[in-house]
């Protein structure tokens, strides 16, 4: 496994900003490209993260439970989806400088969460893309992209577009059997093995996951922050917004954080735990399993030091 640093927290001070990036990694980029400004801009330095400090909580394990509920939605019954094949990072809308540094940070965050990553030059499957207008390029790639959302409904696709807030995000899934056998498109009823309370007799998988963020969005934010909001988006389901009560550590709080606020400077232990924990459960467990799994893994952690992980690049 990779190294991770944490950090405790830094206010959002200057912008972070990017040039445009100047070619596409896979077909489905070439809509971004379209919309990405041509002025050339400069990132700051990213901060070198230190060890983050960790509060006690006399009701810990309810606020992590409550921190992974609201964080990981799924369908009543349903099933909390990740990776089985190797992550492959992409970022666009960055230089080409700082498309690298947000690549191999996305890299450390999957080997420090167990999930498996392909060699470099392998195929993107775990995109951020970054843009001035987050509807119009999305607009763009419903006109004429429709198959890069996967099984999203086209009303679910639209819901999408007209999203509110500068993210948006979704995931390319197939569908296993309990066993691992692929379930060919149009059969996911059609598998003979049988379900039971804790357990589902098929699975999602991430095929791929694609992430938007509007650059207006990221004034204050070094590009480790960015690749490790990216990280919590792209490698899980997860919903920012749902957050908003929430008093636990996370960098996915990190863009609606006022301005002069103080914000998680990398990955926190709370993040790296419900990756980490996500990824390592067996693969059959029904989402209510999942979350209580990721939930113990979480206070686990906190409460273990030896069982911490101190990724860094």
């Amino acid at each position: 496994m990779g190294t991770l640093g944490f950090a405790c927290s830094f206010s959002r001070v200057g912008p972070l900003m990017e040039e445009p990036v100047r070619h596409a990694v896979i077909v489905f980029i070439s809509a971004c490209l379209a919309i990405c400004p041509a002025a050339a801009q400069e990132v700051p330095p990213d901060e070198s993260p230190g060890q983050i400090v960790v509060t006690g909580s006399r009701d810990i394990e309810r606020q992590a439970q409550d921190f992974v509920a609201a964080l990981s939605p799924s369908r009543p019954g349903g099933q909390l989806g990740r990776f089985e094949d190797a992550v492959c990072p992409a970022a666009v809308g960055l230089s080409d400088r700082h498309k690298v540094s947000v690549e191999r940070r996305l890299r450390v965050v999957a080997q420090a969460a167990g999930i498996p990553v392909g060699k470099q030059g392998c195929a993107p499957n775990a995109i951020v893309m970054l843009t001035h207008d987050k509807r119009a390029l999305l607009d763009a790639l419903r006109r004429n992209h429709t198959d890069n959302f996967g099984g999203l409904t086209a009303r679910e696709i639209r819901q999408l577009v007209r999203s509110p807030g500068p993210t948006a995000a979704w995931q390319l899934r197939y569908h296993k059997t309990a066993r691992g056998t692929v379930i060919e498109e149009g059969d996911t009823n059609r598998t003979t093995e049988s379900a039971s309370r804790m357990t589902t007799a098929a699975r999602p998988v991430f095929e791929a996951s694609a992430l938007v963020i509007e650059k207006r969005a990221l004034e204050g934010l070094t590009t480790t922050q960015l690749a490790d909001y990216a990280a919590m988006r792209l490698f899980a389901r997860t919903s920012p917004e749902r957050l908003a009560g929430s008093t636990a550590p996370t960098i996915v709080k990190i863009l609606d954080a006022p301005m002069g606020s103080e914000v998680p400077i990398t990955l926190t232990e709370w993040d790296l735990g419900f990756l980490r924990s996500l990824y390592a459960m067996p693969p059959n467990m029904r989402a209510g399993a999942q979350r209580d799994a990721i939930g113990r893994g979480i206070v686990r952690g906190l409460e273990r030091p030896e069982d911490r992980v101190q990724p860094r690049n």
